[in-house]
């Protein structure tokens, strides 16, 4: 990736929140309130942590533990997904584990604008098929659901734990096109990965609270119990989305974690004044 691109704060936004949110659907973890609060104060502990790894300047074997983390959350995004295929019963997974893997290493060679464009689109669908979970959903939601017992720290865990897209957050906002675009960035990821996420996962507790113990990906369980109607489903929808989510997500993670290390780039501290 040419270390002189410069991100618009629109771009910098899809890229970073849809990496999470790529992780989020994908994952298998019931929703339950705690695991909402819990992703709440996980986004809040991981920009104090870029907060005070901004105004250091860090070692080169930084940029290599980086690299090496952040080619393995590639991966494990890959195997997240075929996980989520088979799980959905969705046509021959590994044929279409072959094609994504193929699809992300063309994508790592395309130009970066290209990539940032497209997450730009893929993140206009997002929030479109976003809009349409509440409208749907509202109607059956049980509020009762939101008391269940659950545990906070393991909810928090967990929401660090799928946070591959941390690894790259500095270097997403050191590359924004001026101080502005940085702040806009920051904001923007906060709602997406702070408010929005926790949104969903509360809906969805509110529809699967009975349902929480049984396997298989909490998400698409939301999408059967909220359909648009009997005749309209978006499941195939989102499933395609969650396929474009793993190829950018995967491809960005490999461009943006390596880049410090195959470009030499500087550990500039980002200063107060520009986030």
């Amino acid at each position: 990736m040419n270390d002189s691109v410069r991100l618009t704060a629109v771009q910098g936004i899809a890229i970073l929140t849809l990496c999470r949110f790529a992780a989020f659907l994908t994952d298998s973890a019931a929703y339950t309130a705690a695991y909402a609060y819990g992703t709440v104060l996980a986004v809040l502990s991981q920009f104090l942590l870029l907060l005070l790894f901004s105004r250091l300047r860090l070692p080169r074997i930084s940029c290599v533990l980086r690299a090496a983390a952040s080619v393995i959350w590639a991966g494990a995004l890959c195997l997240r997904l075929h996980r989520l295929l088979t799980v959905t019963h969705a046509p021959a997974p590994l044929f279409t584990l072959v094609l994504l893997l193929i699809t992300v290493c063309l994508s790592v060679r395309r130009p970066f604008a290209a990539t940032a464009r497209a997450a730009t689109v893929i993140l206009a669908a997002s929030a479109a098929a976003l809009i349409l979970l509440p409208i749907s959903g509202i109607g059956t939601a049980e509020p009762v659901y939101l008391h269940m017992h659950d545990s906070l720290p393991g909810g928090f865990l967990h929401a660090w734990l799928i946070s591959g897209d941390f690894l790259i957050l500095s270097p997403v906002l050191r590359r924004a096109e001026s101080p502005a675009a940085k702040r806009k960035i920051a904001v923007g990821f906060g709602i997406g990965s702070g408010l929005i996420i926790p949104s969903v996962i509360l809906l969805g507790t509110m529809q699967n609270g009975r349902l929480r113990g049984f396997g298989g990906s909490p998400f698409f369980m939301l999408l059967a119990r909220t359909p648009l109607s009997d005749a309209v489903r978006t499941d195939g929808f989102w499933l395609m989305l969650a396929v474009s989510l793993t190829v950018l997500s995967a491809a960005a993670m490999l461009k943006f974690g390596t880049a410090d290390l195959l470009h030499g780039t500087q550990q500039t501290p980002i200063t107060p004044d520009t986030v």
